[in-house]
């Protein structure tokens, strides 16, 4: 228990570990980690490892570290002065509630500022995981009335309760808030339920969700205040019959049609789950491919063939030029053809606004304290996640990057790590994207598209998983792994899939190339069988040989 005086590292323990292939970078060892960071260290790899490392009588030339600190089960206690935090994490989504036990465990006082009342953010409380609750329960009633039956299994009177289904949802979005705020107390982050706003670079007050006001002050800020809705220019959302995500989680009956604007991740995701419960879905979509930014061509076009197959109906290359209320109930939503032409109307009881979603960064502060931005409402940060205010940092939606709850988890951490002094950085090209739909729809890396229009010469695999033996045995056969590999090294660039554990698969590809793998590498792993990770190997084995064993 007494404090440690770390002076010299043994050379030898220096060296980076080094692992199979040229296109793999060099990791860290603990007592790398602990020559630029012994707090940092200690955190990562444990006290044991930290402690092999050190060595006496032994030093590194031009090596040495002078930092002292205190180990008690494995928290790390600041002295930062009474009424002082060292970071003040206003947003308690994903990225900030995350961010804040980080902090905490790497010893930093800490407080986390949420407006909503329950943590969690959008994904929690309006988002993946009320949303994922119905995507599976809305499957499993289809399945009972549609798909049982061919499998032996006999059903009678198959009904829904709309309310019942409400209330699972609703449990378990509640479970996990509250699991949440457990996870802050059992950290020791502070937790203060209001809007936080900046007074100055290390004063804030807050908006008391109960009344008053509240000052704070921290070391250090960062920003983790998520995203909204983007509205619709001219439509009025009364989350009724014009609604928006958040409304769609909530309808208190199934309409009798829905049109749905926009066939992004959210549209899509959504549209299933109606459509599977009854309602007549349109999709209205301006593009020609569904899916939104970063899905690969091919699978999209597959992924638009199976969902209308399933019952969707898509309306592409049209923009919609109005939504308007009928007098005697219902919606009309008014489209004509993208590039012009005859104008149509769609009637439908519910109309589902998803067009993308905005950074939230009202009433913040920004201008107050100089905090720089950038386009489209995004706060500018550098590779530390700071601001153009040194001790002001931002993560997740509010800056440049692909708007996911894991990407906002991963760089809520990098950026706590950052404040604590390490050299962080994170590959955006490998955090991977799911649609959640039946089947889903996960890629990681380049697509197709982008590999073509950079130049680069690649190699391509494509198994199908209809000669997979588990897909065949779970009768659910829709859908491929896809595989592109560098011509000359096998280095892997992208991986896509459509299947129903899609999802679930893509984090071998997320691993793999996390590591610099060829595919050849993915070939050679032994994967059980029978399993659905048998597709992605397959695929590997067409790019690094040309030819797979089941296909």
């Amino acid at each position: 228990k007494k404090p440690l005086h770390i002076s010299h590292i043994s050379p030898h323990l220096l060296r980076p570990v080094a692992r199979r292939g040229p296109h793999i970078k060099p990791k860290l060892t603990a007592a790398s980690s602990l020559a630029r960071d012994p707090v940092a260290a200690m955190s990562r790899f444990g006290s044991l490892i930290v402690n092999l490392a050190l060595r006496g009588g032994r030093s590194a030339k031009g090596v040495s570290c002078t930092t002292r600190f205190t180990a008690t089960n494995g928290r790390f206690f600041s002295a930062a002065a009474d009424g002082e935090y060292d970071l003040a994490v206003i947003g308690g989504g994903p990225g900030g509630y995350v961010a804040s036990i980080k902090a905490a465990q790497m010893g930093l006082k800490t407080v986390c500022i949420e407006k909503r009342g329950t943590l969690g953010g959008t994904c929690l409380n309006v988002g993946c995981i009320p949303s994922k609750a119905l995507l599976n329960n809305s499957y499993l009633y289809h399945q009972a009335k549609s798909d049982f039956a061919s499998r032996g299994i006999n059903v009678e009177n198959v009904s829904l309760d709309l309310k019942k289904m409400m209330n699972a949802k609703d449990t378990s979005v509640g479970q996990l808030t509250g699991g949440i705020e457990m996870l802050l107390k059992k950290n020791k982050v502070d937790y203060v339920k209001g809007h936080g706003k900046l007074e100055g670079t290390t004063s804030i007050s807050v908006d008391l969700s109960e009344g008053g006001q509240k000052s704070l002050s921290a070391k250090n800020i960062m920003l983790a205040t998520g995203s909204e809705v983007s509205p619709f220019p001219g439509v009025e959302i009364d989350e009724k019959e014009i609604i928006s995500s958040t409304g769609a989680l909530k309808l208190e009956k199934v309409p009798e049609k829905m049109v749905v604007i926009g066939a992004g991740v959210i549209g899509l995701e959504l549209g299933s789950v109606w459509e599977r419960l009854g309602a007549k879905v349109t999709v209205v979509e301006f593009m020609d491919s569904i899916g939104g930014l970063g899905i690969d061509a091919e699978v999209s076009k597959t992924f638009q063939r199976i969902l209308k197959k399933q019952g969707l109906t898509f309306k592409m290359k049209t923009k919609v030029l109005g939504v308007e209320k009928k007098a005697g109930g219902g919606v009309a939503v008014n489209v004509e053809a993208a590039a012009g032409g005859k104008a149509e109307t769609l009637d439908a009881d519910v109309v589902l606004v998803c067009i993308g979603r905005r950074p939230y960064t009202e009433s913040l502060g920004l201008d107050k304290v100089g905090v720089e931005m950038g386009p489209k409402g995004k706060v500018k940060v550098n590779g530390s996640f700071q601001t153009n205010v040194p001790n002001i940092y931002a993560i997740g939606d509010i800056i440049d990057g692909p708007m996911l709850a894991h990407k906002a988890e991963d760089e809520g951490v990098l950026c706590v790590e950052a404040i604590k002094g390490a050299h962080v950085h994170l590959d955006y090209n490998l955090v991977p994207s799911v649609v959640y739909t039946h089947p889903e729809v996960a890629w990681v890396g380049k697509t197709e598209e982008a590999l073509k229009a950079e130049g680069v010469e690649y190699k391509k695999g494509n198994f199908p998983f209809m000669a997979n033996s588990r897909a065949k045995t779970n009768v659910d056969t829709d859908g491929f792994v896809k595989v592109m590999t560098d011509a000359k090294t096998d280095k892997i660039l992208g991986v896509h899939i459509i299947n129903s554990q899609a999802g679930e698969l893509i984090g071998e590809a997320c691993l793999a190339m996390e590591y610099g793998a060829s595919s050849e590498d993915i070939a050679r792993v032994c994967h059980a069988h029978p399993t659905l990770s048998e597709a992605l190997k397959g695929a590997c084995q067409q790019t690094a040989t040309g030819k797979s064993i089941n296909f």
